[in-house]
């Protein structure tokens, strides 16, 4: 295999039988206020969400994964059906194979089982600076996406080996791209979560969603560790293997200082975890690696936990007397701990989310 699908399918690998997953998503600091009256019918809630332009039956996106070598093809589509079936999106792992060799595409082709899914293709914010756009429009294109998340992985770059860092004119590559884009764009962190800072400035450039990928879930400095040539660079990619903003964090600071459609992803591990993110401000929530590992359990499993979702979400949503999505967000939380610090040190107001409902 060349060294791009060499590295995919070691990513794969490593995940599947590697601990490579760090706490600190800062949902654990965060809790709803129950209420014992929540005046509602649990059979009337309506949990659908509105994403990228197409309606999802519930606010889930099985996160991009994989691509590109030959054993993707397996995963994809078994997600795929799932995603048809449960009626939820499905982003698909970076497409650079297959911009860079045309055989690739059969590991990223669903469409012939997931006809109606929200489909997001993946390209890498250093394949903007230094392709042409055409390549990537066409792999899109013969995919079938309806929608393009650019992926930054700077932290993930700077920790495996020949890392591509070249990001400067970055900011200038994502504008360009989205005012040549007939599809809806997303710019996705996969793992060390979006500030408020990068958020003004995608705000500035004309971007409309950003999914925050933050510190919490399966961390690509700690699977690095295990690619890495050389004791230096195994180091280097364990010490930095739990940089970033946590999940919840980076939520709080989107949702609060930009009026950008966000997508909670980054150690959430249930509807309950999708729950919080959304009344913290996020559109939906996105989930990776339990469904990598579900999928190799088989499909049923996928089912299962696509299932228990829905039901922790109608959980949460009953008990806060929330009809839908829009009143979740407008659900009593109490927010404590560390991230309660970083709230206040960055200049969001925790008590804005405990004090929403009226006596």
């Amino acid at each position: 295999m060349s060294a791009i699908r060499t590295r995919k399918a070691d990513h794969v690998r490593i995940v599947l039988e590697h601990d490579v997953e760090v706490e600190g998503s800062g949902l654990d600091c965060v809790r709803f206020v129950h209420r014992a009256l929540p005046e509602i019918d649990r059979k009337d809630i309506d949990t659908t969400a509105r994403v990228l332009g197409k309606t999802l039956r519930m606010p889930l996106l099985i996160s991009a994964m994989t691509g590109g070598y030959p054993g993707a093809a397996r995963i994809n589509r078994a997600l795929a059906r799932a995603a048809q079936k449960h009626g939820i999106g499905l982003g698909l792992g970076s497409m650079r194979a297959m911009v860079e060799d045309a055989s690739a595409w059969k590991t990223y082709a669903v469409r012939d089982v997931a006809p109606d899914v929200l489909l997001i293709g993946n390209i890498g914010l250093p394949q903007l600076t230094c392709l042409e756009f055409g390549p990537i429009v066409d792999a899109m294109e013969k995919v079938g996406v309806d929608a393009v998340a650019v992926h930054l992985n700077p932290l993930h770059e700077a920790t495996q080996p020949d890392g591509e860092t070249g990001y400067a004119g970055g900011l200038a590559a994502i504008q360009e791209f989205k005012s040549q884009s007939k599809w809806p764009v997303v710019v996705k962190e996969t793992g060390a979560g979006i500030s408020k800072e990068v958020a003004a400035r995608l705000q500035r450039a004309n971007v409309e969603w950003v999914d925050v990928a933050g510190l919490g879930g399966t961390s690509f400095a700690a699977v690095e560790s295990y690619r890495a040539k050389d004791p230096v660079g195994r180091m280097l990619a364990r010490s930095m293997s739990d940089w970033g903003i946590p999940t919840a964090a980076s939520v709080v600071e989107v949702a609060a200082s930009t009026s950008l459609n966000v997508i909670a992803s980054g150690g959430i591990r249930g509807g309950l975890d999708a729950a919080k993110c959304i009344s913290l401000g996020a559109r939906c929530a996105g989930i990776a690696s339990p469904f990598l590992k579900a999928v190799r359990r088989g499909e049923a499993e996928v089912d299962k936990l696509v299932r228990l979702f829905h039901s922790e979400i109608l959980a949460s949503m009953f008990l806060t007397g929330s009809r839908n999505l829009d009143e979740l967000r407008g659900a009593d939380l109490v927010i404590s701990g560390w991230l309660r610090n970083w709230m206040v040190d960055r200049g969001v107001d925790p008590l804005a989310f405990s004090r929403r409902s009226p006596l």
